[in-house]
């Protein structure tokens, strides 16, 4: 499944996403690094959208 979504370009990254897998410890770091960039990237919220969001699905004082 992974494989199809690559090939037909439906994967995104989200940059922080990338940030917190690269904090891991991982082999082969500078290729996961490479490939992780090649991605198309996501876009990030802005604060107030995100305020929005945890609002509208009374997402606070939750555990996610």
């Amino acid at each position: 499944m992974l494989m199809a979504l690559l090939a037909e370009e439906r994967m995104l990254a989200h940059p922080f996403v990338i940030g917190e897998i690269l904090l891991g410890s991982l082999r082969g770091r500078d290729f996961v690094f490479g490939a992780l960039l090649d991605l198309p990237r996501s876009s990030v919220a802005t604060p107030e959208e995100a305020f929005c969001l945890i609002e509208r699905e009374g997402l606070s004082n939750r555990v996610i």
